[in-house]
Order: C-alpha cells, then sequence, then structure tokens
C-alpha cells in the first residue's frame, strides 16, 4: 500500500515539473515571438504565408501606387517603443519588407528607363499621404517572383480609429483597378472590389478622371511595355522629355519603328 502511495507521490512530481518545464517553454516561445522580428519578405518562414499569418509594422517607404516597405515591429519592440525604423534610405532593402497590396493594381510610375503611366505618380502621392510613418497589420499570402510579400494592408483612421483595407480605399478613390493577373489574392472582398473599381469609374475621379484619352489598365500597360510598344496614354514628346538620351538613340537607330 505504502509502495502504491510513493509511486502517486513520483507521479505528481513529474506532473508538476512536466507542467514547469511546459510553462517555461511556453513563455520562452512567447519571449521568442515578442522579439523576433523579420527584416525582409524572404526571412519569413513559408509556414506564415501559409497560414495567413499578421505582422505589425511602420511604413517607412512608398514605391508607387500599390507597393510599400514596411519595418516590422513585434510585440516586445512596439510594448518597449524601440527600434522605429532605420533613418537611412540605403538601408531599406537590407532592414524592410517589400508589401505588394493584394488585389489591386495601380498605374505605372517611371522606373528603369520606362516611361510612367497616367495616374502613376498621383496613386503614388496618395498612397503615401495616407500610409507613410503610419502603423500597420499586413496579413500576408504569398511571395511573389520579385521577392516582396504580398498582403492585405489595413491600417486604423479617423477619431474612432476604423480598421481600413489599404487595398478598397485605393480602388474606392480611383487610384487603382482590381488585379486579374495570375495568382491574385482578394481575401474575401473581391465584390466589393468590383462595386468600388465601377463607382469610382462613373464618378470620374483618380485614375478615370484622364480626358480626351483612352484609359488602359496597368496590366495592359505593363504588356505594351514588355511587347515594345506604349499604350494610347503616353506620348512621344511625354517620353522623350522624360528620357531625353533615348531621343538620340531613335534619331540613329537602323530600325525606324517608333518606340511606340
Amino acid at each position: 500500500m505504502s509502495a502504491f502511495v510513493v509511486n502517486w507521490h513520483w507521479l505528481s512530481v513529474a506532473a508538476l515539473t512536466s507542467a514547469s518545464f511546459g510553462y517555461l517553454s511556453a513563455t520562452t516561445r512567447l519571449l521568442f515571438m515578442g522579439l523576433r522580428r523579420y527584416k525582409t519578405a524572404k526571412d519569413i518562414p513559408n509556414s506564415m504565408f501559409q497560414r495567413g499569418s499578421k505582422l505589425k509594422g511602420v511604413v517607412v517607404s512608398v514605391g508607387d501606387g500599390d507597393n510599400i516597405r514596411i519595418f516590422h515591429r513585434p510585440f516586445l519592440f512596439r510594448f518597449l517603443g524601440i527600434a522605429r525604423h532605420p533613418v537611412l534610405k540605403k538601408r531599406l532593402g537590407e532592414e524592410t519588407i517589400s508589401v505588394r497590396l493584394a488585389g489591386v493594381d495601380a498605374p505605372e510610375c517611371a522606373h528603369f528607363g520606362a516611361p510612367g503611366q497616367e495616374g502613376g505618380e498621383q496613386a503614388k502621392k496618395w498612397l503615401g499621404n495616407y500610409l507613410k510613418d503610419r502603423a500597420v497589420t499586413v496579413q500576408l499570402h504569398s511571395l511573389d517572383q520579385y521577392s516582396r510579400a504580398v498582403c492585405t494592408v489595413y491600417v486604423r483612421k479617423g477619431i474612432l480609429r476604423l480598421k481600413k483595407n489599404v487595398s478598397h480605399e485605393l480602388v474606392k478613390v480611383g487610384h487603382a483597378v482590381v488585379y486579374r493577373g495570375f495568382g491574385a489574392e482578394y481575401n474575401g472582398i473581391l465584390k466589393k472590389l468590383e462595386t468600388a473599381e465601377t463607382q469610382a469609374r462613373k464618378r470620374k475621379i483618380g485614375m478615370w478622371s484622364i480626358r480626351n484619352k483612352p484609359v488602359i489598365s496597368p496590366q495592359e500597360y505593363k504588356r505594351a511595355l514588355k511587347e515594345g510598344r506604349v499604350s494610347e496614354s503616353v506620348t512621344e514628346k511625354d517620353f522623350f522629355d522624360r528620357n531625353p538620351e533615348n531621343l538620340f538613340s531613335f534619331l540613329f537607330r537602323s530600325d525606324k519603328r517608333s518606340f511606340f
């Protein structure tokens, strides 16, 4: 009988020890998660994309109308108010997560020598005013071919701090269209995005306010650039004014076909 009691005693000790180790393990894991900061999109585990995990950070840069960079700030960073974001722009590529807004496509800005699309700079300016230096929550969907995290981005706005879906807000003001490319992520709001696009087009706001020229989707514009033709919304004067070095190449090339 005494042996039976002793066995229960040791079982109790073992249970308490196991619980203590479990508590320590859970606490250690929480501390690790609270301190673990992902520097770039490539550092984020694939399992987090598969689960649709959420990260919090601060928007430190706006690349164009549908691309931003955020400085990830895990829980303990936010709680202690440390490491807000890097100051040097040259470190952004090493210290921030490049984010592509899910489900939308904004007009292209000029880059890599290619002319920008009408409405591109306006979309970038709007997004910068809306998000720059703001705290955001991003829900992870996938990592694209440019090593950007495709995310649904949320920000709190107004006195009531209402949560806004940035993709929806961008389409609503006419600075983006619904993205129709392969692997598009809508996070359950496709109909809402389509309605917002239709309403913006009817109100002729944002990119839909361009007059005397057909409005071409960003996807078609990028396809035109890739194929060596430029959409009707960009004139030769616009192109050469922004890229004067191309005028010399055009005048003296053997193939006299237009750049457009």
